[in-house]
C-alpha cells in the first residue's frame, strides 16, 4: 500500500512540475492548480497515514481535504478553457466557494465543527508500521462538499471522453469513455466506506485513481486532443480564410465553398452539391482556369475586386478525384501596381505622358491606322522664348506656363489623343482618325488659347505664344514609320520658329518653298 501511494505522489508530482513549467502556454495555465491539488491530496495521504506524530498526521490529513476539495474544479475549470477557450476567472468564481469554506474549515480543525465532527482518536496499521491515524466522521458540510466535487468531476470525465471529434470516434475516445468513469467510480467508492480515514486501502485507492485519472487527462489533451485540434484548426482556418476556396469534381461539378468565395459569388449560395459551376452567372470562367497568374474584375457587393486564382488537384485512393480553387483578393496589389505604372508613364510637372510612355502607347495605334487605312497626325509645340521667360521670372514661374500649357491641351484634346512632355518646353500630341485640315485646327485652337492666358509674376504681366508643327498619314501615300511622321513634324516646328514663331506651319514635303532639313549642318539653327 505504501508503494501505491508512494507511486500515486510521485506521479501527481511529476504532473504538477510539467504544467508548472509550461505556464506560459495558453492551454496548461489552468492545468497547473489541478495537478498542485491532486499532488495535495497523494501527498497528504501518504503523510497523514505513515507519519509517527500526531502533529504531522494532523497537517497531511488537511493537506489531502484542501486538495480533494479543489481537485474538482480547477479539473472542469481547465477543461472548459483548454475545449473552447471560455473559463474566465471572473465568471468561475462561485465554483470555489462551497470548496474554499470546506478547505477553510479543515485549516480550522478542531476548533471549527464545519466539516468535521468532534472527537478523534489514534489507532494503528500494522501494514503500514507504526504509524497514527485519525478517525472522524464528516458532517453535512464535508460531505456537500465531496458530493460537490464528485459531480464536477463527472461532468468533465463525461466531456473529456464524449467531446465532439472530426469524423468517427477513435479507439482512444472510446477507451476514455470507459476509464474515465471506471476511476471516478473507485474514487467514489473509496471515499464513501465507512472507516475512509482508518482505511489504508481506501486511501491508496482515492489517491490512486485520482492521479490515474489526472495522467489519463493529461495524456489526452496533451497527446491526441492537440491531433484532433490539427484537423478542426484546418477547417476553422479554411472556412474564415480571408480568401475564397471552392471545391469541385474532376467533372467540374460543386463540391464545396467557404464564406469567402460565397462573398466573392452570391450564386454559389443557392448552388446544390453536383451542380455545374461552368456557365454560373458571375462566376468568371478565368476563375476556374489554369492560369494562376489571370487577375479577373468581379462586382461584388457594389465593389469591383481585382481576384488572382490558383488550383490544386486532390486525390482519391491513387487518382485524381477533383479540384481545390483558391481564389485571392489582388484588388490591392493591382490598385498599386496600376499606380505605379501610371506614375512610370506620367510627367511628374505637367501631368502629361512623359517621352517613353508616348512612344509605347502610340506605336500601337500608328500601325493599325495603316492597317485600317486611317488618317492620323502628330503635332509638335514648343513654347516661343522659354528660356526668356525662366531667366526673367524664375524658374517656378517657368514650371508654372509649362503646367497651364499642359492643362489647356489636356482639356482641348480628345480622350482617344496622346499628349506628352517630348524634352523641355517641347509638347507633343497624336491625334488618331484625324486627317490634316482637322490637325490644323487643333493646333490653331491651341495655340489662340494659350496666347490668350495672362500670367503674373512679381514684376508684370505677360503672355506666352506657341509654335506648332504639324505632320500627317493620309491614305494612299507611301507608308512611313512613327519616328519619321515625328521628324516631319519637327522640321514643321522648325520652320515656324524660323518663320516668326506664334504660328503653325504643315508638312508638305522636304523641297517645299518655306521648309529647310532639320539634319541639314549648313542650316542648323538654335530654337
Amino acid at each position: 500500500m505504501r508503494l501505491i501511494l508512494y507511486v500515486s505522489t510521485a506521479v501527481s508530482c511529476a504532473l504538477c512540475v510539467t504544467s508548472a513549467l509550461k505556464w506560459e502556454s495558453l492551454r496548461q495555465k489552468y492545468f497547473f492548480p489541478a495537478a498542485l491539488s491532486v499532488f495535495l491530496m497523494c501527498a497528504g495521504n501518504f503523510i497523514e497515514i505513515s507519519s509517527d506524530f500526531f502533529d504531522s498526521s494532523l497537517l497531511g490529513l488537511r493537506a489531502a481535504f484542501i486538495g480533494f476539495s479543489l481537485t474538482g474544479p480547477f479539473c472542469y475549470v481547465f477543461w472548459k478553457d483548454y475545449k473552447d477557450g471560455s473559463a474566465r476567472p471572473a465568471a468561475y468564481a462561485a465554483l470555489f466557494l462551497l470548496p474554499a469554506a470546506a478547505c477553510v474549515s479543515a485549516a480550522l480543525y478542531p476548533v471549527s465543527t464545519l466539516v468535521f465532527k468532534e472527537g478523534a482518536r489514534l489507532t494503528h496499521d500494522s501494514s503500514f508500521g507504526w504509524g497514527y491515524h485519525i478517525q472522524a466522521e464528516y458532517g453535512w458540510a464535508g460531505s456537500l462538499a465531496a458530493i460537490y466535487n464528485f459531480a464536477l468531476l463527472i461532468i468533465t470525465a463525461l466531456d473529456v471522453s464524449v467531446s465532439p471529434q472530426v469524423g468517427a470516434r477513435s479507439a482512444r475516445e472510446h477507451f476514455l469513455a470507459f476509464v474515465l468513469p471506471a476511476f471516478l467510480l473507485v474514487s467514489i467508492s473509496a471515499f464513501a466506506s465507512a472507516d475512509y480515514l482508518s482505511s489504508s486501502s481506501s486511501a491508496c485507492l482515492l489517491s490512486s485513481s485520482f492521479s490515474a485519472m489526472l495522467a489519463l487527462f493529461y495524456w489526452n489533451t496533451k497527446f491526441w486532443r492537440n491531433r484532433d485540434w490539427r484537423q478542426e484548426g484546418r477547417g476553422f482556418v479554411l472556412e474564415n480564410s480571408r480568401d475564397g476556396y471552392i471545391m469541385m469534381d474532376e467533372d467540374g461539378c460543386f463540391l464545396d465553398a467557404n464564406k469567402k468565395a460565397l462573398e466573392y459569388f452570391p450564386a454559389l449560395k443557392n448552388l446544390e452539391v453536383g451542380a455545374r459551376l461552368y456557365g454560373l452567372p458571375g462566376l468568371p470562367l478565368s476563375i476556374l482556369s489554369l492560369d494562376k497568374n489571370l487577375v479577373t474584375a468581379v462586382e461584388s457587393g457594389g465593389v469591383t475586386r481585382r481576384l488572382r486564382a490558383s488550383r490544386c488537384d486532390f486525390e482519391h485512393m491513387g487518382r485524381r478525384a477533383g479540384t481545390s480553387v483558391f481564389i485571392f483578393d489582388d484588388t490591392e496589389n493591382y490598385d498599386l501596381m496600376e499606380k505605379m505604372r501610371l506614375l512610370s508613364q506620367m510627367d511628374a510637372l505637367t501631368g502629361l505622358y512623359n517621352r517613353r510612355a508616348f512612344f509605347e502607347l502610340v506605336q500601337r495605334d500608328f500601325g493599325l491606322h495603316y492597317r485600317n487605312n486611317q488618317d492620323a497626325a502628330i503635332l509638335m509645340l514648343d513654347l516661343d522664348h522659354f528660356k526668356r521667360v525662366n531667366d526673367t521670372y524664375g524658374h517656378n514661374m517657368g514650371d508654372i506656363v509649362l503646367i497651364n500649357a499642359a492643362k489647356e491641351i489636356k482639356n482641348s484634346t480628345r480622350r482617344t489623343d496622346v499628349c506628352a512632355r517630348y524634352g523641355g518646353e517641347e509638347l507633343i500630341i497624336w491625334l488618331p482618325a484625324t486627317d490634316l485640315p482637322g490637325a490644323v485646327l487643333v493646333a490653331e485652337n491651341l495655340r489662340n488659347i494659350l496666347a490668350s492666358i495672362e500670367f503674373h509674376s512679381t514684376y508684370d504681366t505677360f503672355h506666352v505664344t506657341m509654335s506648332t508643327g504639324v505632320a500627317s498619314i493620309t491614305y494612299g501615300e507611301p507608308k512611313m514609320s512613327l519616328q519619321q511622321l515625328i521628324a516631319n513634324a519637327d522640321s514643321a516646328l522648325y520652320a515656324a520658329k524660323t518663320g516668326g514663331r506664334n504660328q503653325v506651319r504643315v508638312y508638305r514635303g522636304a523641297q517645299e518653298e518655306g521648309f529647310e532639313r532639320p539634319d541639314a549642318p549648313q542650316n542648323a539653327k538654335q530654337k
